[in-house]
C-alpha cells in the first residue's frame, strides 16, 4: 500500500467539504451518511501519512522502550502522537466550544423533561417523546468527549509507572501503531 502524498489529503479533504455543503442544502440522510464514509476514508490516509512521518521516531522510541533505556523527550512526544494525538486533538477542541454547549443543552433538555413530565397528558406525549429523542442523541457527543479525556489521563498515569513487562507492551502497541497494516 503506498503513503498517499499530503497533496492527495488537501484535495479530499476540498472535495469533502463540497460534499458536505451539498448534503447541507439538499438535507438529505443519504447525503450524510456518504460524507460519513467519506470523513473515515479521510482518516484513514491522514493515519497513513502520520505513520509515514514518524516512523524512524517511532521505531527508536520502540527500541529505548524495549531497551529499559530512558525515554526521551522525543520519544515521548512520538508515544504521544500515536496513542492519544487523536483525543488530545478532540478535546482541546471540543473542551473549548462543544463540550460546554453540550452540558448547556442537556441541562435545558431536562428541565423541558421535568417540565414536560409534570403536567402529562396525550397531547404532551410526542413533545416529551421529542425532548427525550434529543437528550439521547446528545449523549454519544458528551460520553464520547469524557472518554477522550478519560483517555488522556489513563497514559500519563501509565507512563509514569511504567515496569518492564508494560514497557514491552507499549513497544509492541507503538510498533503496531507505526505499522501501515495498522488501523
Amino acid at each position: 500500500m503506498s503513503v498517499p502524498a499530503t497533496y492527495q489529503i488537501e484535495e479530499v479533504a476540498a472535495s469533502l467539504k463540497q460534499a458536505a455543503a451539498e448534503a447541507l442544502e439538499a438535507e438529505s440522510p443519504e447525503a450524510f451518511s456518504f460524507i460519513e464514509r467519506q470523513v473515515n476514508v479521510l482518516d484513514a490516509r491522514v493515519r497513513e501519512v502520520q505513520q509515514a512521518m514518524w516512523a524512524t521516531e517511532g521505531r527508536t522510541a520502540a527500541r529505548h522502550l524495549e531497551g529499559g533505556q530512558t525515554l526521551t523527550e522525543r520519544d515521548i512526544a512520538v508515544i504521544r502522537t500515536f496513542l492519544i494525538s487523536d483525543a488530545e486533538g478532540y478535546v482541546s477542541r471540543k473542551g473549548q466550544v462543544g463540550f460546554p454547549q453540550w452540558i448547556g443543552q442537556l441541562m435545558r433538555l431536562m428541565d423541558d423533561v421535568e417540565t414536560a413530565a409534570s403536567r402529562l397528558d396525550r397531547d404532551s406525549i410526542p413533545d416529551l417523546r421529542g425532548t427525550l429523542k434529543a437528550a439521547i442523541r446528545l449523549m454519544p457527543d458528551i460520553r464520547g468527549y469524557l472518554e477522550e479525556k478519560q483517555r488522556i489521563q489513563q497514559f500519563e498515569v501509565s507512563l509514569r509507572k511504567m515496569d518492564g513487562p508494560s514497557r514491552a507492551a507499549l513497544a509492541r502497541i507503538l510498533r503496531e501503531q507505526i505499522s501501515p497494516a495498522s488501523r
